[in-house]
């Protein structure tokens, strides 16, 4: 998936600023948490961080581990697309948490989050991705936001977490534009 390539790409750019990039062992991959939507009314759901448990893995990703399918939900992806999605699928390859909302029709939404180990790792990382692609800054989002158009969406830097938001069923500018409103959303939700 291309926001699986941007966020493959980020983690490649968190290892050269120095983050702990572990691919190793049982794969360490944390479980999150599944917000099915079902009669759940909550107006703004909080992202879920697994807790790290008594296993003897040694690996600390459970600890990082963001639910990014509680970061825009179900019926947000529903209105954002225009049509019916089946339930958010969610991928987890640590430090990189990613959902994708998909319609019939194959429009889809994204939702990513890079996490790093610190806010100045994070803000580096950033600061590398629009030195090399020379991406537009935009206002008005978390500490610091991006338009990664043509190859994602909107991009937000919010303490030690880089959030990506893609929804592509068609429209460029009306696609990007329902990107950084759910964005704004979602970025408020982060852990």
């Amino acid at each position: 998936s291309l926001s699986g390539a941007i966020g493959v790409a980020l983690a490649l750019v968190r290892g050269a600023c120095g983050g702990d990039v572990d691919g190793g062992g049982d794969g360490g991959a944390a479980t999150a948490t599944f917000d099915s939507g079902d009669g759940a009314d909550e107006e703004t759901p909080e992202a879920t961080v697994e807790e790290e448990g008594d296993d003897d893995s040694g690996d600390d990703s459970a600890a990082d581990a963001v639910d990014a399918c509680s970061l825009v939900t179900k019926d947000e992806a529903e209105a954002a697309l225009g049509a019916p999605v089946g339930e958010g699928e969610a991928g987890e390859f640590p430090p990189v948490y990613n959902c994708r909302y998909q319609t019939e029709d194959f429009d889809i939404l994204d939702v990513t989050v890079l996490v790093f180990d610190d806010d100045e790792t994070a803000e580096l990382a950033y600061e590398m991705a629009l030195e090399i692609n020379d991406y537009p800054e935009i206002g008005g989002l978390g500490e610091r936001a991006y338009d990664s158009r043509p190859i994602g969406g909107v991009n937000v830097l919010q303490g030690r977490y880089e959030l990506s938001v893609d929804v592509s069923a068609g429209e460029s500018d009306e696609d990007f534009d329902t990107a950084t409103g759910l964005a704004a959303r979602a970025v408020d939700r982060l852990p």
